[in-house]
């Protein structure tokens, strides 16, 4: 007959910290422990998000200045505007998120 033993935990086991010898001599390994690789990638999208958002933007005035007529531009002056300055400003909540990551972005800008 087999018997079952239930096992209830409170929580996970920590996990094993590795020593300290070990990182010393592989630089590469301590770097990735100490370094919050997710905020790294978002800082880098939000600056890639922004350097779109301004490029679009000097496209889209530039498309202005030399045009003849700017009502009857395609697309609509209105709609690249409108799309840069969304990059632009979705980078820079990109680079808030990065910054503090212990803030809900989501329900509040000011709650930490």
């Amino acid at each position: 007959m087999e018997e079952i033993y239930i096992v209830k935990l409170k929580g996970l086991p920590p996990p094993s910290a590795p020593s300290q010898d070990s990182l010393s001599k592989d630089s590469k390994t301590s770097f990735y422990y100490h370094t919050d690789l997710t905020a790294e990638a978002i800082r880098g999208f939000s600056y890639l998000h922004i350097f779109f958002g301004i490029t679009v933007l000097c496209l889209s005035v530039t498309n202005l200045c030399f045009h003849e007529n700017p009502l009857a531009l395609e697309p609509p002056l209105g709609i690249t505007v409108w799309c840069a300055v969304s990059f632009i400003v979705l980078g820079f909540f990109g680079i808030l998120t990065a910054y503090k990551r212990k803030c809900d972005l989501s329900g509040s800008i000011f709650y930490c």
